[in-house]
């Protein structure tokens, strides 16, 4: 998927709230088929309807939908864009293994980028959210892992970054997130 490069002229004068930009990186591995899956479908559609109901959200926030699994992999399957551009959250499925680390850096990648799309704009904007979704027990590349852990805790302590981690199902492994 092709990120947008800049907000739209047209977008800032029709919205000129500040925004946030929100990540939300979710996990369709295959641990997450049956129930998790179904809390995970849940959780996301409580998310977007949180946003709806708040008149200051729903102008600033600004989704994109990382996923993580599927063909193993991580993937962006929605860009940013307010509730009004994509009123409805994706119906996401399991399988796959859990490349968290990848998606986590995608994540990362994509926050920032938007930061710099709302700076060269002239857009005022919040610290970026990471919204993760998990049962957690990563198992994609350690350096991968290891680099999202270290980027994470930088840019949160750094309070460049806020982070909402969230285990999915009764077996969420608490310690890896």
């Amino acid at each position: 998927m092709v990120s947008r490069s800049v907000v739209s002229e047209e977008d800032f004068v029709s919205n000129p709230t500040a925004r946030v930009p929100v990540c939300l990186c979710l996990d369709i591995s295959g641990s997450m088929a049956g129930d998790p899956i179904k809390e995970l479908n849940s959780g996301v559609k409580l998310f977007y309807d949180s946003i709806q109901e708040d008149d200051m959200a729903r102008f600033s926030a600004e989704i994109c939908i990382v996923t993580f699994g599927g063909d193993n992999v991580a993937e962006c399957i929605r860009d940013f864009s307010t509730l009004s551009e994509n009123e409805e959250p994706p119906v996401l499925y399991a399988i796959g293994r859990t490349p968290l680390g990848e998606a986590v850096n995608m994540a990362l990648d994509l926050l920032d980028n938007r930061k710099k799309d709302f700076k060269s704009s002239g857009i005022d904007y919040y610290q970026p959210w990471l919204v993760l979704m998990t049962d957690g027990a990563p198992n994609g590349a350690k350096d991968e892992l290891d680099e999202a852990t270290k980027r994470v805790q930088d840019l949160v302590k750094k309070k460049k970054l806020v982070v909402f981690p969230i285990g999915i199902g009764s077996e969420a492994d608490k310690k890896s997130l």
